[in-house]
């Protein structure tokens, strides 16, 4: 999966790192053969007669998520409280669960991998995220939609809020999914470059902020 540069035993973070390994291929060769199947790949030769495509990674799909860690817990958890963190009873244990368990030490080494090779983290309220893994990430990498979409003396707009106005989504409707939650914030970050071109952040807030007065800060029932 790494290559064969990569020990397998070994820490593979920190080796990736010092080898400029990508878990991603960066770009792919491939050609149409005869039958109209293609052949190649990342790791593929082919041979240079032949017409071929070289093809170069510029960005992965949007609200996919690869990276999507828990972190496994031997400590009794007296409430996992679901509604906020998403997460169950089992979610944790390493017998039961369905989801990816992994350490916070490794989980640290990717984020902080990911910001060291300069990627940009969009989501709402990102600073307890950070906080928790105890990682500084420079602001320019940063985009937290909370502060986006944040009315002057106003509290802080929910995410679910923001959803609901601008996406026509309702989301967090028993608890908190945290795929669905970056999705929308990722989205919300394209509607605000889109109001940014189009010179119409202020006027868009404002209408948000008679929204906000009329529901209470509250999303309405589907």
């Amino acid at each position: 999966m790494y290559g064969s540069k990569v020990d397998q035993d070994g820490d593979l973070w920190d080796q990736m790192r010092e080898l400029d390994v990508s878990w991603i291929p960066e770009s792919l060769k491939l050609r149409r053969s005869a039958d109209e199947t293609l052949e190649g790949g990342a790791k593929t030769t082919l041979n240079k007669d032949e017409e071929q495509v070289e093809y170069e990674l510029s960005a992965i799909s949007q609200a996919v998520p690869f990276i999507d860690d828990h972190i496994s817990c031997e400590e009794e958890i007296s409430d996992y409280v679901s509604k906020y963190s998403g997460i169950f009873p089992g979610d944790l244990d390493p017998i039961h669960s369905s989801h990816h368990l992994t350490s916070l030490k490794r989980t640290y080494k990717k984020v902080r991998h990911l910001v060291d090779v300069g990627c940009i983290f969009v989501r709402h309220g990102l600073k307890n995220d950070f906080d928790m893994l105890g990682i500084v990430v420079p602001s320019d990498q940063v985009v937290d939609t909370v502060h986006l979409f944040h009315l002057p003396h106003w509290r802080l707009l929910s995410l679910k809020f923001l959803a609901w106005y601008f996406l026509d989504k309702h989301i967090q409707k028993e608890c908190h999914n945290s795929n669905e939650d970056a999705g929308a914030a990722l989205e919300l970050y394209q509607i605000y470059l889109d109001l940014e071109a189009q010179g119409t952040v202020k006027a868009t807030l404002a209408k948000v902020l008679d929204q906000v007065r009329l529901l209470n800060r509250k999303v309405p029932q589907p």
